[in-house]
């Protein structure tokens, strides 16, 4: 899929940041034992569901229904991100595709080689609109969206602290 048109540096920080937590992910569910195919929900709410599965390639491709397009950047292993709004149909995006598994993966460089730009920034896009971001991420410039993210983190903390 080939990534909107949106400000380079915006892309970039969107990238890396989900290279850096999807790297997390999969060194948490490695210390659980889990490495070939787990979902890690991101939110689970009346509003909307948000997780990302990962998925070795015979799972992925045992469901019918998938585009052709889809279906030819299924490697071995992928990290697919789902976003369901309330009982709504479900979108999926195929996020990354690897060819070893996911606990051989030595850091959030190395799986950010294998992410694919324009769906990682599609889904990021969507789950950040379902919550609260005022517009789509094409539209700020990096100054903008970085203030937005700042803000956002800060109220949420302070929130959770009580004090918003």
């Amino acid at each position: 899929m080939e990534a909107p048109n949106i400000d380079p540096l915006v892309a970039k920080y969107i990238i890396d940041s989900q290279a850096s937590d999807l790297y997390a992910m999969i060194m948490d569910y490695k210390r659980r034992g889990e490495t070939t195919s787990f979902v890690a929900v991101a939110v689970n709410t009346p509003k909307f569901k948000a997780a990302y599965l990962f998925r070795p390639a015979k799972e992925v491709l045992s469901k019918g229904g998938l585009p052709e397009s889809f279906r030819d950047q299924v490697k071995k292993f992928n990290i697919l991100g789902f976003i369901q709004e309330g009982e709504g149909k479900a979108n999926i995006d195929l996020m990354a595709g690897l060819n070893k598994p996911f606990h051989a993966v030595r850091s959030p460089a190395e799986l950010r080689k294998a992410l694919y730009p324009g769906s990682v920034l599609t889904f990021t896009n969507h789950f950040l609109r379902l919550r609260g971001l005022e517009k789509d991420v094409s539209d700020f410039t990096y100054e903008e969206f970085t203030q937005a993210v700042q803000s956002r983190s800060e109220f949420l903390k302070n929130l959770k602290n009580g004090m918003a």
